[in-house]
């Protein structure tokens, strides 16, 4: 190990035990926890009496979970998520009960699983729920057999797992469903406030895809695009009498989109088509040909937002679909030089080993062993030290935590406690591990050692279980295709794809024909790019220059896929048959290149 890696474990394992900066405390994932817990029992419990078995501590198990994806995102991403994980856990479910007996079956399956679920980690939000929880629960049946599907059938145990789905779609109406579009619209809103920024708009767009939004609200936002364009226009004009109106224009959108209720019609301000008029007025008065069509551009953004809400205007099909975005993610991903698919080998060889050890050598609670090495291992071999010392130092704590609780609280009481541990671990789950495993560790102990009162036991088994995952984990991620941080590199091929990128929408802007695909084409490799650097970073917590650099590069992507949306997207009636209207494309593609160019990462002393 080098100085400069010394250097970084230290600063890793200084903020590995630390909460997350700006990350609030989500009791909401604990009331999705104990609702999906709840009702996925209570589904259980159903499909137990009319079909038999004893499949209902699987449906407990698999609500626990999809309780926590229930209130991950807007109602309607929630709802597919919910679907797709549920999806998926029924299916290792029955793939577990299968490979019981068949331990090659079960090593394969281990390693298929574990290799995919490492490569959607890196797809926002969706991932790593896809990648972990399935997973998670084809372990547990795995390992646990009969006492968790209560020897029922393969077909039989997914019957119980699919039960937690329906608990799932469940806690999203309850928590979401009073209004849907509550969180797609308040984004849409901020896209229109005047100080809205440009990776505020690529994060609105991205978000209004991963939900399923309404064309409506998408075209609301390419408007909203077109007129920041149009405003970063006329910055000489920001103390004049018409850009004062369409700036109060653009608050009455936004306070417009806030309430509850039918999408469209929405009745707008008096203030949005005054703005339209002052704004057209400017336009035909104004001695520049640039300031006119600036002018002109407000007005029709302005204008767009009115109709579009009003239901005069229908929104056009949307051009950029999150399919699409998706498929180039995936594209940048499954690729050698890519760290998520050195992480997914790393997994497979790690938990594919691991699985083999249990099922060709059983022992009673080895598959702790396994599971802490699944929640251990990230992306790189500092990042796994860090989640390490969560892991370890939190089972420890909570494992002693949980000995006293159990040698001082009543029995009755005990598994009552054990149970608000766990929920109110989740909503620790992203603020900070360390707490989460504190509070997981203890509600497993109590569990497993309630029946039996052997809590001094159950707790000095996971203190081992832990450190012997946690040691393989390290060894594996240090060891097996070793991600080290390239971050000048990385900079370079995210800043050759975002240029490659422009130029593609500027061809396409002067009436070239150039395929929507191919000027996407360089997103891949930029992609892949960032997540090689999200990796550098996780190496290098130290460095200020790399975290300014890594999210300039990202708001300059935010603002490519904004202008792509204006250039494909005619929903904002960009006129690009006329000169000035490719000049005002142009020329907010000159600006993005130059931004480009100016991102620099000082070479490492």
């Amino acid at each position: 190990m080098t100085a400069d890696d010394g250097h970084r474990v230290v600063t890793h394992l200084k903020t590995a035990l630390s909460s997350k900066a700006g990350v609030p405390v989500a009791w909401r994932t604990s009331i999705g926890v104990v609702l999906g817990m709840a009702l996925g029992g209570a589904f259980g419990v159903v499909v137990d009496q009319s079909l038999g078995g004893g499949t209902v501590g699987l449906s407990v198990v698999s609500g626990m979970f999809l309780g926590v994806v229930a209130v991950a995102g807007p109602f309607f991403m929630a709802l597919r998520l919910v679907a797709m994980v549920g999806l998926f856990v029924t299916l290792t479910t029955g793939l577990a009960v299968v490979a019981g007996d068949r331990p090659w079956l079960a090593v394969l399956g281990m390693v298929v699983l574990v290799f995919i679920g490492a490569v959607w980690t890196a797809i926002p939000l969706a991932g790593g729920m896809l990648g972990s929880f399935p997973t998670i629960v084809y372990l547990i049946v795995l390992a646990k057999g009969a006492s968790v599907t209560g020897g029922a059938t393969a077909p039989r145990a997914m019957l119980g797992a699919a039960a937690a789905i329906a608990a799932g779609l469940v806690v999203v109406v309850v928590m979401s469903g009073w209004d849907p579009r509550k969180v797609t619209r308040a984004a849409v809103a901020g896209a229109w406030s005047p100080t809205a920024t440009w990776p505020q708009m690529g994060q609105t767009l991205a978000l209004l895809r991963l939900d399923s939004a309404p064309r409506t609200l998408l075209a609301l936002t390419h408007s909203a695009v077109l007129a920041m364009i149009a405003r970063s226009w006329l910055k000489d004009e920001t103390q004049s009498a018409p850009f004062r109106q369409a700036t109060e224009a653009q608050q009455a959108v936004a306070q417009t989109l806030i309430p509850r209720g039918r999408l469209i019609p929405r009745p707008v301000a008096a203030a949005v088509p005054d703005a339209v008029a002052a704004t057209e007025a400017a336009g035909q008065q104004a001695t520049s040909h640039k300031t006119a069509y600036a002018w002109d551009r407000l007005s029709v953004a302005l204008h767009a937002a009115a109709g579009l809400l009003d239901g005069s205007i229908r929104a056009k099909t949307v051009v950029i679909s999150r399919d699409t975005l998706l498929r180039g993610l995936l594209r940048a991903i499954v690729h050698p030089d890519s760290a998520p698919f050195r992480y997914g080998v790393q997994r497979a060889v790690a938990l594919g080993t691991a699985t083999f050890i249990m099922v060709t050598f059983p022992a009673n609670q080895f598959f702790w062993v396994p599971l802490t090495m699944f929640s251990v291992l990230q992306v790189n071999a500092i990042a796994t030290l860090g989640r390490a010392v969560q892991y370890a130092f939190g089972t420890w704590i909570g494992a002693v935590g949980a000995m006293v609780l159990g040698l001082v609280l009543p029995a009755p009481v005990v598994s009552v406690a054990a149970l608000i541990l766990l929920a109110a671990g989740f909503s620790y789950l992203a603020r900070n591990y360390f707490v989460f495993a504190i509070a997981v560790a203890s509600a497993v102990v109590l569990l497993v050692g309630g029946p039996s009162g052997d809590f001094v036991g159950w707790a000095a088994l996971r203190a081992l279980d832990v450190t012997v995952g946690a040691v393989v984990a390290i060894a594996v991620s240090a060891l097996v295709l070793r991600v080290r941080p390239q971050p000048q590199r990385h900079v370079a091929q995210a800043k050759q794809a975002l240029t490659a990128a422009i130029a593609g929408l500027r061809r396409r802007n002067s009436q070239e024909p150039e395929d929507l695909q191919r000027i996407l084409a360089p997103e891949h490799q930029f992609l892949r790019a960032m997540g090689n650097l999200k990796a550098d970073l996780e190496m290098s917590r130290d460095d200020p220059a790399l975290t300014t650099v890594t999210g300039e590069l990202s708001d300059a992507n935010d603002q490519l896929l904004a202008m792509s949306t204006i250039v494909f997207q005619r929903t904002a009636q960009v006129d690009a048959k006329s000169p000035e209207g490719r000049l005002l494309i142009d020329n907010a593609l000159d600006r993005l290149t130059d931004t480009v160019a100016a991102i620099s990462l000082p070479p490492s002393p």
